[in-house]
């Protein structure tokens, strides 16, 4: 689940999560290309996967063809008109259609039983209908008793005096309860209009409608002339009886709507976390505005670019429309990033010589470590302490974060080793002025021994004159 491009890291910190919507399954990955995308129809949300069972199916009612996605939100939802029962769909394709005389007007349904059946005394002829305004009414002198009629020729004629829509009112230029007596003048039409026209057929008041204007205006529509307009795409209207088109209300910034009629600002869907939209009435999600490189943004239904939160220092982030502050990449050990809002690895400024830092996602040059006394290190970037090279012997060092071998000085009179801290070879004594010979040198703890006479020192005891 994890990978490493650098050298020298000293802890499993300098090894990387795989971002999430992939997965990686073997030891010792080199290189994010290595972390294997989750297929078509899944997604998955966490970092540093292993497994391919951890890529999440998309649920019943959503399809997803691409792969390597990172959220829920990247499952699309089938369209209103149709359903998906499986998971893991691959393809809009694996949506099927509802059947002739039903309809379906939301999205993402998982069921057949989601169509809904066309109402009694109306009929529809067509495979996947995503509004109840496909239902066609049965023709004046018509009715039908069932729901969910796919023909014309369902409609069973009326007998008698009687017609409308389902047989419920007098034939055209008769009323009342007898269907004796012509339509005239006020006090017909449901109360709610007049006899109008050659046909004395009623005209409905504005926000009534209906043959013989006995409803009022439904939610989600405004009438006119005794017909029903539904509201368009990106509006919403919750009250009865509407007369006009300004009556239907424009949805939210942060939210979009495609379908038509929607009856509440629950019709309006809010963009996606990484996007943000700042008009009213949006009709598409194209419309909601992707987050811009070097930011992230984790909440829905945002209105503004500045909702877009800028990756924090020590990190940087090329993309955009990213809904996680696990989007932002560390910057690697060796470096530094002191800036908000990074977008790419190069604005991670490489440690100079003399330095090293072991830690990932570090946000200061303070936070690179000077090589120690008696060392040097010439290199940029160096991300573990052993990148420091010692001063030779014979020369010596005392200050920190050295970055050449010439920063070494030689060793002064007698004086040698590491940090010119004894005597050199066969001299011995607090003045290095006393050629090594018999017993009663060596500091009183060894002999000389050798062609060199160097110190042979006793057991327990060590150094060039076996001092300590």
């Amino acid at each position: 689940g994890t990978y490493s491009t650098g050298r020298g890291a000293t802890s499993d910190e300098g090894c990387r999560p795989c971002r999430a919507g992939t997965y990686q399954s073997a030891l010792g990955a080199t290189s994010a290309s290595l972390c294997v995308l989750c297929g078509a129809g899944t997604f998955q949300t966490g970092h540093g996967m292993v497994d391919r069972r951890n890529c999440t199916l998309c649920g019943a009612g959503t399809y997803q063809s691409g792969q390597g996605m990172p959220s829920l939100s990247d499952c699309s939802l089938c369209a209103a008109g149709s359903f998906q029962s499986l998971l893991g769909a691959v393809s809009g394709s694996n949506c099927t259609l509802c059947q002739p005389g039903t309809y379906q007007t939301g999205s993402g349904s998982s069921s057949g039983a989601d169509c809904t059946l066309c109402r009694a005394a109306s009929y529809q002829t067509g495979f996947g209908m995503g509004d109840g305004e496909k239902c066609s009414s049965c023709a004046g002198g018509t009715y039908q008793t069932g729901a969910g009629m796919s023909s014309a020729l369902d409609c069973i004629p009326c007998a008698g005096w009687l017609g409308g829509r389902r047989c419920e009112a007098c034939i055209a230029n008769v009323f009342g309860g007898s269907c004796a007596d012509n339509c005239s003048a006020w006090g017909t039409c449901s109360g709610h209009g007049h006899c109008s026209g050659v046909g004395l057929e009623c005209e409905c008041l504005a926000g009534w409608w209906g043959s013989n204007c006995s409803a009022p205006c439904p939610a989600g529509a405004f009438c006119v002339d005794g017909s029903a307009i539904w509201c368009g795409s990106g509006t919403y209207q919750t009250g009865s009886g509407m007369l006009d088109p300004s009556n239907c209300s424009l949805c939210g910034a942060g939210t979009f709507s495609t379908g038509r009629g929607s009856t509440s600002d629950e019709g309006c869907t809010l963009c996606r976390a990484g996007t943000y939209q700042s008009v009213l009435g949006a009709t598409n999600e194209s419309l909601c505005v992707p987050c811009g490189a070097g930011t992230f943004q984790t909440g829905r239904g945002m209105v503004d670019r500045r909702n877009c939160t800028l990756c924090g220092a020590g990190t940087y982030q090329s993309g955009q429309g990213m809904p996680s502050a696990a989007d932002c990449s560390l910057c690697v050990a060796g470096s530094f990033q002191s800036l908000p809002g990074a977008v790419s690895g190069s604005s991670c400024t490489l440690c100079q010589p003399g330095t090293y830092q072991t830690g990932s996602g570090s946000s200061s040059a303070a936070d690179c470590t000077l090589c120690r006394s008696a060392s040097y290190q010439t290199g940029f970037g160096m991300g573990d302490g052993g990148n420091c090279s010692s001063c030779a012997g014979g020369t010596y060092q005392t200050g920190a974060g050295m970055s050449s071998a010439l920063d070494c000085i030689p060793c002064a009179g007698w004086l040698g080793g590491r940090r010119c801290e004894a005597c050199i070879a066969n001299v011995f004594g607090g003045s290095c002025a006393d050629n090594c010979s018999a017993w009663g040198t060596c500091s009183g703890h060894g002999h000389c021994s050798g062609v060199g006479l160097e110190c042979e020192c006793l057991a327990g005891w060590w150094g060039s004159n076996c001092s300590a």
